[in-house]
Order: C-alpha cells, then sequence, then structure tokens
C-alpha cells in the first residue's frame, strides 16, 4: 500500500501494527488487502459480494456512519478495474460515499456564531441553544472529504456518473489545515503546486481538454457557423490532447504501473477512444491523412500493450487479480492490440465514420470473450461523442 498512496493520497495508514488496524479499522484493513493482494476469481467475487452487503447493514440496516466505512468505499472504488465501471449499471457505492460525507458534516466548516444554517431545524436549534457541540475535523475528516470529490468529479468527467459533490470554500480550507499540520508526508500530494509535471497532474489538465474541444462533434459541419479554419483548428487541438495524454502517462515507470488507480487507466483509455474516432471520422474540415500520418495511433497502441504486458511480468502483487482468465494488466494489454486490430481492418477497408459509433464489435484476443467492453466504456462519456 506504501507504494500505491502516492497515486490516491487520501486514505493514509494510520498504524505501524495490523494487529492494531484489525482491532480499530477491520473493513478498511480487509478492503487493503483485497486490493494489495487480489484472492483467485471466486474468493474475490465473494468479497466484492460481502462488502457491498456488509456497507449496506451497516448504513441502512444499522445506521452506523463512520470515516472507516467512507475510506473503505474509497479505496474500493479507486483501485477497482475499468471493467467494473464498464459493466456496472449503478451508482449505490459512489451515491453512498457522497452521501456519508454529508450526513457525517464534513461538507461543511466548524459552526460559528456567524455561519448561516442549511435547515430551519438547526436554526430553530441555535436559537434554543440546543445545538449539539462540535468538534474540530480532524485531519481523516479532510482527506476523506477530499478523496470523495477527487472520486465524484473524476467518475462523472470521465464516465459521466451524475453524482457529483460540490466545490466549496471549505474544500480549500480542509487542505489548508492538511498543509498546516503536516500529519503525512503525503498531504503535500493532496495539492501539489510544486509538481507541475507530475503524470497524474498533466493527464488530468489533458482529458479536461479532450472534453473541452469536443463539444465540436454536435453541429452538422455543413452548418456550423464560422470559417471552416476553426473548426478544423478545434479538431486538431482534441486529437493532440490524447497525444498530450497519452505522453504524460509514458512518464509512469513500468513499476508503477499496478499501483495506478483506476481514474489514470480510465484517462489512457479515454485518450484511446477518442484518438480512434477522430482519425476514422469523415469531416469537410479535417485532414485526416495528414492527422494519421502524423499521430500514429498503431504505434501507441503498440507501445500501450508492451507496457501493460511488462506491467503484468513485473512481479506485483497486484497482477494476481483476474479478468477473463487473464492478469487484469494482461487483459488491458490484449484490449489494446484488439483496438490495434480493429483500427487497421477499418483503414485498409476505407470505412470512415459519420455516426458515434465507435467500432464494430470485435474480438481483442481471438478468444471466448468480445469487444463490448470497449463499446460500453466508449458510451460512458457523459453523452459527449466525437
Amino acid at each position: 500500500m506504501t507504494t500505491m498512496l502516492p497515486e490516491f493520497p487520501f486514505v493514509p495508514l494510520p498504524f505501524k501494527h495490523a494487529s492494531d488496524m484489525l482491532r480499530d479499522q477491520p473493513l478498511l484493513l480487509k478492503t487493503i488487502l483485497w486490493i494489495c493482494r487480489p484472492p483467485p476469481p471466486e474468493v474475490s467475487a465473494a468479497f466484492e459480494s460481502w462488502f457491498r452487503q456488509h456497507v449496506a447493514e451497516q448504513t441502512v440496516v444499522l445506521m452506523n456512519k463512520n470515516i472507516e466505512l467512507v475510506q473503505a468505499i474509497l479505496v474500493f472504488l479507486a483501485w477497482n478495474d475499468i471493467n467494473f465501471y464498464a459493466t456496472i449499471k449503478d451508482t449505490a457505492l459512489v451515491q453512498l460515499a457522497s452521501g456519508l460525507v454529508r450526513d457525517l458534516n464534513l461538507t461543511r466548516p466548524q459552526w460559528r456564531e456567524d455561519l448561516a444554517f442549511e435547515s430551519i431545524v438547526e436554526d430553530a436549534a441555535q436559537t434554543q441553544n440546543k445545538l449539539p457541540p462540535r468538534l474540530k475535523q480532524t485531519g481523516a475528516d479532510c482527506r476523506t472529504l477530499m478523496g470523495v470529490y477527487y472520486m465524484t468529479s473524476s467518475l462523472s468527467s470521465l464516465l459521466g456518473k451524475r453524482c457529483i459533490l460540490e466545490y466549496t470554500a471549505h474544500v480549500d480550507d480542509c487542505y489548508q489545515q492538511l498543509r498546516r499540520d503536516e500529519e503525512y508526508a503525503t498531504d503535500s500530494l493532496l495539492l501539489p503546486t510544486h509538481l507541475k509535471w507530475n503524470h497524474l497532474l498533466r493527464t488530468h489538465c489533458a482529458s479536461i481538454r479532450i472534453r473541452l474541444f469536443e463539444p465540436f462533434k454536435f453541429g452538422d459541419n455543413r452548418e456550423m457557423p464560422g470559417p471552416s479554419h476553426l473548426r478544423c483548428r478545434t479538431i486538431w487541438d482534441c486529437l493532440q490532447s490524447t497525444h498530450e495524454l497519452y505522453d504524460a502517462f509514458r512518464l509512469v515507470p513500468v513499476e508503477s504501473i499496478p499501483s495506478l488507480t483506476v481514474i489514470s487507466v480510465l484517462h489512457i483509455a479515454l485518450a484511446i477512444i477518442k484518438a480512434s474516432r477522430l482519425l476514422c471520422v469523415e469531416d469537410r474540415a479535417w485532414d485526416l491523412i495528414t492527422a494519421r500520418t502524423m499521430f500514429s495511433l498503431p504505434g501507441i497502441l503498440q507501445l500501450l500493450s508492451k507496457v501493460f504486458e511488462d506491467a503484468s511480468s513485473s512481479g506485483s502483487a497486484r497482477t494476481q487479480r483476474v479478468v477473463h482468465g487473464l492478469s487484469i494488466f494482461s487483459e488491458y494489454a490484449e484490449a489494446y492490440r484488439g483496438i490495434e486490430r480493429a483500427y487497421i481492418a477499418r483503414l485498409n477497408s476505407n470505412d470512415l465514420l459519420s455516426s458515434p459509433l465507435f467500432m464494430d464489435p470485435v474480438d481483442p484476443s481471438g478468444g471466448d470473450h468480445d469487444f463490448g467492453f470497449w463499446n460500453q466504456l466508449s458510451d460512458l462519456t457523459n453523452g459527449v461523442f466525437p
């Protein structure tokens, strides 16, 4: 977990010994072990089912709401695989984490005399001096709030999961408190002003640029107002942003790939999906031949496949997670090889895209599982299509 914490510094380990954590935070410890030491597929599926049932029983049946529950959900969500997000039909755990931080009053600062209340019940209680005393929020409270905000906003942007936690000045206050207290060294990574070339920040910036330049796709290019060169520039900027995201991803050493959260993996998937569409789209304002010459998608896909294959052979315990009979990172490598084959086949057939479909379903590995997963992931783009 210590090698994974810099990728998601919202849930640091407060204990030196596992026995202490098992006594005080058993759910969080079990979730961390499930992530760091993935069991066989049958056991992993059983744990996922137990995890959901346990969280539901604690929050709904027993009405127990505490920081450990939210932290466990964050760890469960952060290091799950992209298949989980592409195929899942509900956002119960994401919504629950967002609701729990509100129920635990983590989204609001400590009560003051001049603080406006959010309900008439609190207003009446304050008038009668019946408000319960409120303790100062701890560092764990601040990290948990920021972690939920990070996950909900990222999943909303990448997959259209509409469960955004509102950004308020209190989030800034939480960061200032953490920076002031310096409880953990990893707290400096929460909002690192000095790490502008960090791969996490660069991939986030590039994904934002991809989203920023996407609106051009909605209009019929025959009816678009303004000069065609502006439309061409917008399309090109979108494609260039996918390359910038790929360049940022290449900064990650192979030995660190198994430690990446699902957000980083989704970022590179977003870039490849958008690039593969743009390089097959028919548009009068778009010089497709030049774009394909300057942006070698097959070469990028080959390198990504090699990176994930090397990560699968790195010896990390995280590689023991199995999807479709393969190590999760070998599965990613096979998926990118499948995209490469589908892209080359489309080029050879000179089949250009006139609709927002990603690609016809193909088998990425020549095996039994189909390519529908990438179509599902492609569709989870907040309603925005190339």
